[in-house]
């Protein structure tokens, strides 16, 4: 499974660094930002502000992290999608640090950020 060229360009863009401490700390900070806003049960209702605010980029490594710490109780189809959006990262990312605590049950997000996932996927 890969992901669309286009959000492929977005995460390496946006997590591209020199190696400098202060731009990882950059994406790692963006990337706790995305994840306090998520970790709600209104979640779902708040999937699409959260690409408003964060961009695509932001929002699909953190529901990549999410699908990766949750991924004994989600489908194959998801995992695969969420290893293909962290290998396109510059940046190497701890899933559970970044991973979203919304309350719900580990396959809801499988429900509400279906479609983003379906959207940028390429077979």
């Amino acid at each position: 499974m890969q992901i669309d060229t286009s959000l492929a360009r977005e995460i390496a863009q946006w997590t591209a660094n020199d190696g400098t401490r202060k731009d990882i700390c950059r994406v790692k900070a963006a990337l706790r930002d995305v994840r306090d806003m998520m970790s709600t049960t209104d979640a779902p209702q708040m999937f699409s502000d959260g690409i408003k605010r964060f961009g695509r980029a932001a929002v699909a490594v953190g529901v990549a992290c999410t699908i990766v710490a949750r991924r004994e109780s989600l489908n194959a189809r998801p995992i695969r999608w969420a290893l293909a959006v962290l290998s396109a990262c510059k940046v190497t990312f701890e899933p559970d640090t970044y991973a979203w605590r919304d309350g719900l049950h580990p396959s809801k997000i499988e429900v509400y950020a279906g479609a983003f996932i379906r959207a940028t996927t390429v077979e």
